[in-house]
């Protein structure tokens, strides 16, 4: 590689005080190309490591922002440290081995620390006390030293690929550019493609292998770096005008651009659906347009371009970008964009291909900025890779506090947009400073300089994100922070909502109130005497707070999110006071499967409330490995019940829970909870030993909560409530077991919730009633504790619930036009004659189906 410069690019470096590029032929180090192809696969792999560290410690310490961010930070941090202990043995003999050696030692760290990690958990949780500092010295244990080794890697390859401070970000933007386009490789690859096909272990393991292949290349094969006689010839050069700023650039980038990084995936949530897929293509290509930034400052410097010039164009362009941003995504958000095709491939690709053009502009001008703060700073040191070491640490440093102080600080205050505006002022206020840098400020020139600023942080408290109504809703309040976007709406019925991230639609208080009621209701009257109760997707509390309409001692009502619990404690008291108010009940703001494995009583019923199957983190919820461990913590006679909004699910969909499910739990059998054809839901209900649905016992359930009767039609008689019995799936299992089983290191849930599905094939009206309703009605009943009589009685009650379903599917929605009305509502009085039939016991009236 011929690193040449134009006599007028000398003179302009030259008068600028810039140290020039080498003008001679790069003889440094033979093994360049090695060393940037291992540093490539280095950030493969430690991006793949970072992927499924925060995954694991999801499930270990749950899965909120709180556990995320503390993964991150931890990662930041310790490859801080990684970065000053990299850069102390880059002076101490071969770098280039010392580099093949830190990547083979990260690579066997990372893999047996996976592998101890169950270990690791069980001696954190015996040994330590204090839930954060558990979780703290959890993190550390498990990515700690792999992070530490991989930010060591960083000042040795350093060392091996720059000669002089002048080729600073000529020859290192190149490394660095390299590093982290393998890093955005290795969300995609490690993060999602192999954990998809093989698992997480398998992907952890595939990355550590390469690494190691790639240590033991570097040891074997590479040469030592050649003495250059560059270094000698330079002037030393006085440069304190820009090194001290140099330093606050390198810091302030590092805080700046995770900054950027957390609030462009909150702005993705809004605009797309909030899954893996969204996550990982988002980031995908914001490293990846870092990294084209980090190369083309690389170049323009080998063509001479001086950092004078460069930096202060970077930083304001940035700063003018991140502020057009603002109006161009909320456009976005507005226009509600979906990714192409129904396929796995259309929609990933799709994503990634939305996510790189919408993004490339901005991050191609905030990924120049960090190499080009390299030729400012630590000019008096002759080691490359110790200088870049210390840099990189202080960026790194500055990225945990970012991390941090993102969706903890800036959007709970400013709101996500406010959050953009302080970004964008940030990068305008360093370049403007750079461009002055070198003159004497006036008073007027830093007044002005002060009044940028003011004016910049009174336009964040008014600058919003939109929040995209339908016709006829009302906003009636917002929430901004770590969780997301949480808007308050009513809509045209007067039914108030709350919509998390404009996509997702949580409870109603008017047609949809009684089946959410309906939802804690029927498994507690399933269950035989439920004192300790665990309800998971607080939400608006409306289900929650139905738990209390029964006898219980002890409501553990868990939201994950915590601006979803703000918004229903301060907006919805109309519905959810008791949970509040009543001594029984305890508000958990946490990760509903975190709290209810680390109960240290078992609870008598466990209700896991309606996810949205699209959502990143739901998976676990759904897992093979949650149903055995909540199979556990139940009480004698306990029960589990897992609640499916099938509109929004096929029978592909469908088939893997109901697989895993019964493979779980001994017993288990599937209930709706309403005749809702539009939004229907139905329950998993699990237990360790058969459910008792005998006359007796159904009669004593009910006369425990009488006021209950009055409200819901499954509650007036025992003949009633076998109408929400649509059958006993374990008597069915061999029908799912082509499905696969989703687990925690395999979680194909959360690969195939996400997928767009035809609106033929979700499962409500007739279609629901085709997959579900017609395979179960005649048995048999392996899950269920009843006589000969009671059999009867059983199948009467699924047929009648199956024919009063399809009176409510065939009369909805109604038709205005007088002739196709009374054929409509002949249909809807033929189904219900024929339901009646098979239970004249049953009471149910049009009003009861919605009509």
């Amino acid at each position: 590689m011929n690193l040449k410069i134009d006599k007028k690019a000398k003179r302009r470096a030259a008068s600028s005080g810039q140290v020039p590029v080498s003008t001679e032929t790069d003889t440094t180090n033979p093994s360049a190309n090695l060393i940037i192809a291992a540093y490539l696969v280095s950030g493969i792999c430690a991006l793949a490591y970072e992927t499924i560290w925060i995954r694991i410690a999801a499930l270990r310490i749950g899965g909120t922002v709180v556990s995320a961010t503390l993964v991150i930070a931890a990662f930041f941090l310790c490859a801080a440290l990684g970065n000053l202990i990299g850069g102390v043995l880059s002076r101490k003999g071969h770098a280039v081995r010392a580099f093949g050696l830190v990547e083979l030692l990260c690579a066997l760290t990372a893999a047996v620390l996976y592998i101890a990690e169950p270990s690791i958990a069980s001696v954190v949780a015996a040994r330590i006390g204090g839930e954060l500092s558990a979780h703290v010295a959890y993190v550390l244990l498990l990515a700690g030293m792999p992070a530490l080794l991989a930010g060591a890697s960083f000042p040795l390859a350093a060392q091996a690929a720059v000669a002089t401070l002048g080729t600073r970000t000529s020859r290192g933007g190149v490394l660095y550019g390299a590093n982290l386009v393998g890093a955005a490789l290795g969300i995609v690859g490690g993060g999602v493609l192999l954990p998809m096909v093989a698992g997480n272990r398998a992907a952890l393991l595939v990355a550590a292998a390469t690494e190691i292949i790639v240590g033991a290349l570097l040891i074997v094969k590479a040469k030592p770096a050649v003495a250059s006689r560059e270094e000698s010839q330079l002037p030393k050069l006085e440069r304190t005008v820009y090194s001290r700023f140099g330093v606050v650039i390198a810091i302030s980038s590092g805080a700046l651009s995770i900054l950027l990084e957390v609030l462009v995936i909150s702005y993705a949530h809004q605009i797309v659906q909030d899954s893996v897929f969204t996550v990982a293509a988002t980031l995908f290509a914001f490293i990846l347009c870092l990294g084209a930034g980090s190369l083309i400052a690389a170049r323009l410097r080998r063509k001479g371009v001086a950092v004078e010039l460069l930096m202060p164009w970077a930083l304001l362009l940035s700063g003018v970008l991140v502020a057009l941003y603002i109006p161009v995504l909320a456009a976005l958000i507005g226009a509600t964009v979906t990714p192409p095709g129904p396929g796995l491939w259309d929609y990933a690709s799709g994503l990634i291909t939305f996510a790189v053009v919408a993004l490339s502009p901005l991050l191609v001008c905030v990924g120049m900025v960090f190499p080009l703060a390299w030729e400012l700073c630590e000019t008096s040191l002759t080691s490359q890779g110790q200088a870049l070491g210390r840099l990189s640490s202080m960026n790194k440093a500055a990225s945990a506090v970012g991390a941090i102080l993102g969706p903890f600080v800036l959007v709970p205050i400013y709101g996500l947009a406010g959050a953009m505006v302080h970004v964008a002022v940030a990068y305008a206020f360093l370049g403007t400073v750079f461009l002055l840098r070198h003159k004497r400020l006036t008073m007027i020139q830093y007044g002005g300089l002060g009044f940028a600023i003011f004016v910049g942080h009174f336009v964040s408290w008014y600058v919003k994100t939109p929040i995209v109504l339908v016709d006829g809703e009302t906003l009636l309040a917002r929430y901004e922070g770590g969780g997301g976007t949480v808007a308050v709406t009513r809509d045209s019925v007067g039914s108030h909502h709350i919509v998390l991230n404009q996509t997702y639609t949580l409870n109603g208080t008017e047609r949809g109130m009684l089946s959410q009621q309906q939802e804690a209701w029927l498994p507690l009257a399933l269950t035989p005497a439920p004192r300790r109760v665990a309800f998971i997707g607080m939400a608006s509390g409306v289900s929650a707070n139905a738990v209390l309409d029964f006898p219980v001692e002890h409501l553990d009502a868990i939201e994950l999110n915590p601006q979803v619990e703000e918004a229903a404690r301060n907006e919805f008291g109309q519905w959810n006071a008791r949970l509040y108010r009543d001594p029984r009940s305890r508000v958990i703001v946490n990760d509903g499967r975190y709290v209810v494995e680390q109960a240290r009583q078992p609870y008598d019923t466990i209700i896991c409330t309606l996810l949205l199957p699209s959502q990143e983190g739901t998976a676990s919820l759904y897992s093979h490995d949650f149903f055995e461990s909540v199979r556990r913590k139940l009480a004698p006679n306990g029960r589990f019940c897992l609640w499916l909004p099938t509109y929004q699910m096929d029978k592909a969909l469908e088939g893997i829970v109901v697989r895993t499910f019964v493979d779980a739990f001994p017993s288990a059998i599937m209930v709706r909870a309403s005749f809702s054809p539009d939004t229907p839901a139905i329950g998993l209900i699990g237990s360790n030993e058969p459910l008792d649905m005998s006359d007796a016992f159904i009669r004593q359930r009910l006369a425990s909560v009488p006021a209950i009767g009055s409200v819901s039609p499954f509650f007036r008689s025992p003949d009633n409530f076998r109408l929400a019995l649509m059958g006993d799936i374990k008597g069915k299992a061999s029908d799912f077991a082509a499905n696969p089983t989703t687990t925690d290191d395999r979680p194909v849930f959360a690969f195939q919730g996400p997928l767009a599905i035809a609106p033929t094939s979700a499962l409500r009206g007739f279609a629901l009633l085709d997959v579900a309703g017609k395979g179960y009605q005649d048995g048999p009943f392996p899950s269920l504790a009843i006589g000969t009589d009671d059999r009867a009685r059983v199948t009467a009650g699924i047929r009648a619930g199956n024919y009063f379903y399809a009176a409510s599917s065939v009369g909805f929605p109604e038709r205005s036009d007088l002739v196709e009305g009374a054929k409509q509502h002949a249909s809807v009085l033929q189904y219900m004659g024929t339901a009646r039939s098979y239970s004249r016991s049953a009471k149910v009236t049009e009003s009861d189906l919605g009509h």
